[in-house]
């Protein structure tokens, strides 16, 4: 029985018994830091983005929550930690509490409601920093005292790093928002004729430069911030070695009320610091590389307006106060504006201590560089600074002038123009080579073997007697009719499967860009449709192989009067209201109309005198021309993928293009030889446009 003992005071026998479970709490959810930062960095080295964008391990609440978790133990102020285990997990809660600051700083630029969640951090980190000088008075820390204050002190430069990174956000994005809307406008009233890779290079520019995450993270900030989160786990490295030297062993006896745990939480957390700081580390060792060739790449010590734009903008703003009388007024506006120069001041002392810290790693970095150099070469003379490159010399081809104009840059940046053009457009090109190198081959090879010049198919399968229509409905259920003829060969429908399911990307995509009648419906239905064929072999419920009864002798034109059927049923059973508009019926009517239409116009006109193999040879066809006319859109829509993106997801867009651009290289060449090089190229838009014009 729990509550008071004999002598009225209360049993406190079982209070610290479920601690070792707490501490297995602190270190599952360190270890899920791990987890997420771990999953950046690969994102980041999978995508040749070594400034490691911030998509799992982000500045939010559930990031908040996780580091307040993982930083129990330094903030538990009155529990005996006398063992060697135990003084390490204050020192690993801290450095832990470090890493994360620095992995979190580039995600400032698309954090959602960044002041609340920046207070957030900082009244979490001052609760750590006050906790912890409290055990290390108090004796609760007593060992590793030095490293404590280090990385105390550490800590709250990396939260003044993040405040001070927090208050340029809007200003950059504004900024470099208006310079790319500027330059769009431009690239608008231009020749389009310009080659695809071309275009993608520009727009890969702008994209990429003018990124939210980006900006930071070229920016001095961040690499100070890499330079003390990889100073934190200096610290740590070396406190951990120390602890196991006889000379310096000075721990208590006894076991704290955590037991076990404690070593658990403090190797979970050495993990998680270990994973955590190599995003820091290499934004901060990429800088280097990337600004060694000029010194002078942070503009030296200068100021830059955008530092302080935003708080100037609000000295110079009215003052609305509660009260509304004259003292009152003008004693809130001489108290706002006095904290607005302090503010302005102590952004002012921050900028200029991490260019400070900045510039002294670039010259570390060149002095190692040097030093690496001479062991490997002796001979080889001292070069000066100035002439040291760590940009990748590999490629010497002309990048072209113009390009350096799609940079989009900071003031004080001027010198890393043609930098970050020449780093942009490697990126750009490595995107369009990786598609290349995996182009759609089943695609491909079913227009080559079935598709028709001008694309006459499409004018004959009922894609007229359905307006509007978008590309990918007439093409699943052109599909399906094919998969449900009997006696065909497994492999030629295998193909044929393969074919469409490639096609279908692009076809979507097509669909998505280029549709003017508000399609979503039929897109929708499409999509519904293929994963039923696709996966199952079903149309909606009816098994497409067993239609025909299983017989291989069926007529096709009765096949195609039981798909025709089939069609009927299902868009009775879907239902529609009465005068609304095609376009916005349910997706299962679109789909049965679909089948309906196409299978009765294809059964009164060739195909009810085709043999099955013939049918399906046929509809082949049809499948490959619908196809082939849709991916002579790919070009309008590698350009409307490049410019209908908001800020935060446009560089993921355009990289998407250009991974288009590599994949339909091959597949467009032969389209404009060889298929559609007459047809006029205002008209290709339209699945509609395509079949009006076919007699």
């Amino acid at each position: 029985m729990h509550g008071c003992r004999s002598d009225g005071t209360i049993d406190d026998s079982d209070f610290s018994n479920p601690l070792p479970w707490i501490g297995v709490y602190v270190a599952l959810f360190s270890l899920v830091c791990a987890v997420l930062m771990g999953f950046d960095l690969a994102e980041g080295f999978r995508r040749r983005r070594h400034w490691f964008p911030c998509r799992a391990f982000s500045l939010n609440a559930t990031t908040l929550t996780l580091l307040g978790i993982a930083a129990k133990l330094p903030a538990d102020i009155n529990t005996a930690m006398p063992g060697r285990w135990d003084q390490l997990s204050k020192l690993t809660g801290a450095v832990l509490v470090c890493t994360a600051m620095g992995n979190i700083m580039p995600s400032l630029g698309v954090t959602d409601n960044i002041f609340s969640n920046t207070v957030a951090l900082a009244i979490l980190v001052i609760t750590v920093v006050g906790n912890i000088t409290t055990q290390l008075t108090t004796g609760v820390i007593y060992s590793f005292h030095l490293e404590h204050y280090i990385v105390l002190s550490f800590m709250l430069i990396l939260l003044a790093i993040t405040i001070s990174s927090a208050l340029i956000v809007s200003t950059t994005k504004e900024d470099l928002e208006k310079k790319y809307n500027t330059k769009l406008k431009m690239e608008k009233e231009r020749n389009s004729d310009q080659k695809l890779e071309m275009t993608v290079d520009e727009y890969w520019l702008m994209a990429h430069t003018s990124s939210p995450q980006y900006v930071l993270g070229r920016s001095a900030n961040c690499t100070a911030s890499g330079v003390f989160c990889l100073l934190g786990a200096v610290v740590l490295i070396q406190a951990v070695c120390r602890s196991f030297v006889p000379e310096f062993r000075s721990f208590c006896a006894g076991e704290s009320d955590y037991e076990w745990s404690s070593v658990v939480v403090s190797i979970s957390q050495m993990v998680t610091i270990s994973v955590g700081t190599v995003a820091p580390a290499w934004r901060c060792l990429s800088a280097v590389r990337f600004r060694g060739k000029k010194i002078g790449g942070w503009n030296a010590l200068s100021l830059e307006k955008y530092w302080f734009l935003m708080l100037n903008e609000r000295r110079e703003s009215r003052l609305k106060p509660l009260i509304d009388r004259r003292w009152f007024r003008k004693a809130g506006r001489t108290l706002r504006n006095s904290s607005l120069w302090l503010l302005i001041v102590m952004q002012a002392v921050v900028v200029v201590f991490c260019k400070v810290v900045a510039l002294l790693s670039l010259l570390v970095g060149i002095g190692v560089w040097h030093i690496c150099r001479m062991i490997r070469h002796p001979r080889t003379r001292l070069s000066s600074a100035s002439s040291v490159c760590f940009v990748d010399k590999g490629r010497d081809e002309d990048f072209g002038v113009d390009l350096g104009e799609f940079v989009l840059h900071l003031e004080g940046e001027n010198q890393l123009v043609e930098l970050i053009m020449k780093s942009g457009r490697r990126d750009s090109e490595k995107s369009i080579q990786e598609g290349r190198d995996r182009p759609p081959v089943h695609l491909t090879e079913l227009i080559r073997q079935y598709s028709s010049n001008g694309f006459l198919k499409i004018g004959r399968c009922g894609v007229r007697q359905m307006y509007p229509n978008c590309w990918a409905l007439p093409l699943v259920t052109l599909a399906s009719i094919a998969l449900a003829i009997p006696g065909i060969d497994r492999a030629a429908l295998k193909a044929l499967r393969r074919g469409v399911d490639e096609g279908l990307r692009y076809v979507r995509l097509v669909d998505r860009h280029l549709d003017t009648h508000g399609l979503v419906n039929a897109a929708e239905a499409a999509d519904i449709l293929w994963d039923q064929v696709d996966l199952f072999g079903r149309w909606f419920d009816t098994k497409l192989c067993r239609l025909s009864g299983r017989g291989d002798h069926v007529a096709t034109e009765e096949i195609l009067r039981i798909l025709e059927n089939v069609g009927i049923l299902e868009e009775r059973r879907g239902g529609q209201e009465n005068g609304t508009e095609p376009a916005n019926w349910p997706p299962r009517v679109l789909a049965g109309m679909s089948m309906k239409t196409m299978a009765r116009t294809i059964r009164e006109g060739a195909g009810a005198d085709l043999s099955p193999v013939a049918l399906f040879g046929w509809l082949c066809e049809a499948i490959a021309d619908l196809l082939g006319a849709c991916l002579t859109n790919i070009p309008k829509v590698v350009w409307m993928e490049c410019i209908c993106s908001s800020t935060e997801e446009r560089e993921e867009r355009v990289e998407e293009a250009a991974l288009l651009v590599g994949e339909s290289q091959e597949l467009l060449e032969f389209l404009n030889q060889h298929r559609a090089n007459s047809y006029p190229q205002g008209e290709r838009h339209s699945v509609d446009a395509w079949a009006s014009s076919i007699v």
